[in-house]
């Protein structure tokens, strides 16, 4: 390996001792390479161009003094300097050293002889030095990194005694346990006051003798203000030459907020068991594919399970027949999906024995904390009873129903037997009335109740005697009067009984009229319940349209021409359009 040439910067105004100096140092074994300068300004225009390994400068040179090129230079040269002098003393040699030269000579042939020695001297120092300085600039750095760390760590860094004392404390900790400052909190005495009485300072001792160190550590530390702060402390012991305990130093996370999540989150599942165990209800978390997460105790004793964790990972398919399982797997999909929550939803729960109950359920959206779709959540109560019940109930509702129509029935066909010139009108007329009141689109129950009022809207006319109504040439004033009487004796008939439609009202205003000319009472308008408009027009078209014991029949013409004449006037309008909108376009005809 070929050995370094050693770059010498040389500056003497002196010719001869230039000379001298540099046979000397090209001669030796340092493999010099000699750059001669006579002036200040020579010098620093070569040190510019390039610096040297070494520089030899003369006291006294023709633009100046050496020591004052020195004191202008920054503090750190980059290369070493030796001053040479014909003339010098010690307070030469301290000003040259002070201002940064490495070395001070006196100019002599012995000493020119000696110059290379010097400069391997002077370059083994320096070199030296520039370790030093480095050792020194590197441990300021880490020191300093050390300092930042300790200052500003968010953990609590610590050095104690064994017997208790704070030693050192960086201000995370200091603020951790309520403190102003290190020097309120030194005061601090650990063993008397230091640790929770659940957690003494004796037992932190004991442990960190034992193994030397401690890891991961929770405990209660008292703050200042007697509150207390959750940790969680990693330390280790640092001996001395013959094994004793000098100090303590360890790291310490303020873990309080953790600790009151863990214990918030313990209290919340407590609530969960405790739903979970005593609900009578079936509570059920399902996943995203409906499989089971957690069931209460009482959907597992409904499944026939000794523990509700036998439960998970199964899905309904794994309990009830096709034909439930299949659409609750579907409304949960359709829940995740969009959102929606379905809300008391009577099921009806099918199981593979054969058995089959009724269940009202509620399953709502599953998220976690970060909104996402986890799965579904639900409650279904056992209605089994009530559904049975009802199902009764429908059942005698049903029956009830079905004898009121029959005692209707036989209501009208005893007014049909009084009047047989008349028999079918009221059958016939409730045909056109339900067509009608279809058309226009009235709710089911009322359509039900006109139905029912039509079969004995005539059933006044019992109290009318049968000559009167099968006379066959026009009734006399007072014939006539009696015959109206008939909407008045079919109320006071009806008007005790209790029936699900106001069949009494509907029966007394079917003679009403929209102006107020109809009878008995002239009612008009909204007055007259809509059912009774409309058993109006129906009774009128079929009456005409049917043959009477005074007259034949006159056709269906004739009844629409009545209705379209009297529209709005007689009768309502929107039920005489229906009546003639269900002849003229829908083809509407009396049974035969």
């Amino acid at each position: 390996m070929t050995e370094a040439v050693v770059n010498i910067l040389l500056l003497e105004d002196e010719p001869a001792h230039a000379e001298a100096i540099r046979r000397a140092l090209e001669a030796s074994d340092l493999k010099a390479a000699v750059h001669v300068v006579g002036t200040l300004r020579e010098y620093h225009e070569a040190v510019a161009v390039r610096p040297p390994n070494i520089a030899l400068m003369d006291m006294v040179l023709p633009d100046g003094r050496a020591l004052d090129a020195l004191t202008s230079l920054p503090d750190a040269c980059p290369f070493p300097i030796l001053i040479m002098t014909s003339y010098g003393n010690e307070q030469t040699s301290m000003e040259a050293m002070k201002v940064g030269a490495l070395d001070y000579i006196v100019k002599s042939p012995e000493a020119f002889a000696t110059m290379p020695h010097a400069v391997e001297r002077a370059l083994r120092e320096w070199n030296m030095l520039q370790e030093r300085k480095q050792a020194s600039a590197a441990l300021r750095e880490s020191e300093e990194r050390f300092r930042t760390l300790y200052e500003n760590s968010t953990l609590g860094l610590y050095r104690t005694t064994p017997d208790g004392r704070i030693v050192l404390a960086n201000p995370a900790l200091v603020t951790m346990l309520g403190y102003s400052s290190f020097d309120d909190l030194s005061s601090r005495d650990l063993i008397a006051d230091g640790f929770e009485p659940s957690y003494p300072r004796g037992q932190f001792v004991e442990m960190i003798k034992k193994e030397g160190e401690i890891r991961g550590l929770e405990s209660a530390w008292k703050r200042r203000d007697g509150t207390t702060v959750f940790v969680r402390e990693s330390a280790r012991a640092l001996r001395g030459p013959e094994g004793q305990i000098l100090y303590f130093d360890g790291t310490v996370e303020d873990i309080t907020e953790r600790k009151e999540a863990e214990e918030e989150l313990a209290y919340e599942q407590s609530l969960l068991r405790a739903l979970l165990d005593n609900a009578t209800d079936q509570v059920y978390f399902k996943d995203v594919n409906s499989r089971f997460i957690r069931i209460s105790k009482a959907q597992a004793e409904r499944f026939g399970l000794r523990d509700s964790a036998q439960a998970v990972g199964k899905t309904d398919f794994d309990f009830f027949a096709e034909d439930h399982a299949r659409p609750a797997f579907l409304d949960e999909q359709e829940i995740m999906k969009t959102g929606r929550p379905l809300v008391d939803q009577e099921e009806k729960e099918t199981w593979p024995d054969g058995r089959v109950a009724w269940v009202s359920t509620t399953k709502v959206l599953l998220r976690d904390k970060q909104g996402q779709t986890i799965g579904t959540f639900g409650i279904s109560r056992d209605i089994t009873k009530r559904m049975r019940a009802e199902e009764g109930l429908n059942e005698t509702l049903r029956l009830l129903r079905q004898a009121i129509t029959s005692t209707i029935q036989v209501l009208g066909l005893t007014v049909e037997a009084r009047d047989p010139y008349t028999a079918g009108h009221q059958q016939r007329t409730t045909i056109l009335a339900e067509a009608i009141a279809r058309e226009m689109g009235l709710p089911p129950e009322k359509i039900e109740g006109l139905h029912m009022a039509g079969l004995v809207h005539d059933i006044g006319k019992i109290s009318v005697p049968a000559e009167i109504l099968s006379k066959p040439t026009t009734l006399t004033p007072t014939e006539y009067a009696l015959v109206k009487t008939h909407a008045k004796k079919g109320f006071d008939i009806l008007k005790d009984v209790e029936f699900p439609w106001p069949l009494a009202e509907i029966v007394y205003q079917h003679h009403e009229r929209m102006d107020g000319s109809g009878y008995p009472r002239g009612l008009k308008g909204d007055d007259i319940l809509m059912e009774a408009r409309v058993l109006s027009v129906s009774d009128t078209v079929e009456a005409m349209v049917s043959d009477r014991p005074y007259r034949p029949a006159q056709g269906v013409k004739t009844a629409l021409a009545e209705i379209e004449k009297n529209k709005g006037i007689f009768y309502d309008a929107d039920v005489a359009e229906t009546c003639l909108k269900l002849f003229r376009e829908k083809r509407f005809s009396f049974p035969v």
